[in-house]
């Protein structure tokens, strides 16, 4: 059952939430069955600008932006089940962040957390956040939201084999010079997920990046991971999430 929030302001640099907006950081606590919670983190994006904190990130209002991601939430369904006339058996949990700004639009829509495993299927879901409804920050230039969901896969169909990343350590191991290339310096953490089919060729594929500004490698990762050759695991497709 549903239980509706009191709205409130969300504090900057405490934007955590529950599936469908339902738990904050700054203290409420309302969850749907099913959902996961996620713990509060400390954001500060100001660093960049020398402004402070309280100038660049500014407060969103709880109850809106629930209603934000609920309004998008039967388009990104449609997303999941469009991704599944290629991947049948694609589902698992993602964690957005979105930035909003004065005019109560996303600028900026990543994954911080993904094992959906299908870069296509995930920009479908960043364009249905951006066409929904926004507030905006109350004290600030920005407004920053995260929100985890959980898909179950669409079709009735068999899991894909789990593989650990031993499985393709070789293949990212030979791949370390164009994984490089398309951090352009990042040392931050960069995860992958693909499909893998039962001759080694990758079905799909997505990555999360460590932050906002590396969201802009994404494309090039998922580009190289999805021009290799795997393993083949058998009798049914794998899927595997990897450290890059």
């Amino acid at each position: 059952m549903f239980h509706p929030v009191k709205k409130r302001p969300l504090w900057p640099c405490l934007c955590g939430f529950a599936a469908l907006g339902l738990l904050v950081g700054c203290g409420g606590s309302n969850t749907v069955p099913g959902q996961t919670p996620l713990d509060a983190e400390q954001t500060d994006d100001s660093a960049h600008s020398g402004m402070s904190a309280s100038a660049e990130i500014g407060a969103l209002d709880e109850g809106e932006v629930s209603d934000g991601f609920r309004q998008a939430l039967p388009e990104m369904q449609r997303c999941l089940s469009e991704g599944s006339k290629r991947i049948e058996f694609i589902g698992g949990a993602i964690t957005f962040s979105i930035k909003i700004n004065q005019d109560h639009k996303i600028v900026q829509a990543f994954a911080v957390d993904s094992t959906l495993g299908d870069r296509k299927t995930e920009l479908c879901m960043f364009d249905a956040l951006k066409h929904s409804s926004w507030p905006a920050p109350q004290g600030g230039v920005y407004g920053i939201a995260k929100n985890p969901f959980d898909f179950d896969a669409p079709n009735d169909v068999r899991a894909p084999v789990h593989w650990n990343e031993s499985q393709v350590a070789a293949q990212r191991a030979s791949l370390g010079g164009s994984i490089s290339s398309c951090k352009h310096g990042s040392n931050g953490h960069f995860v992958a997920t693909l499909y893998i089919d039962t001759d080694g060729n990758p079905i799909s594929g997505s990555v999360t990046p460590p932050d906002e500004a590396g969201e802009s490698s994404v494309d090039c990762l998922v580009g190289v991971l999805l021009g290799a050759h795997y393993d083949a695991p058998g009798s049914w497709p794998a899927k595997v999430t990897f450290e890059l």
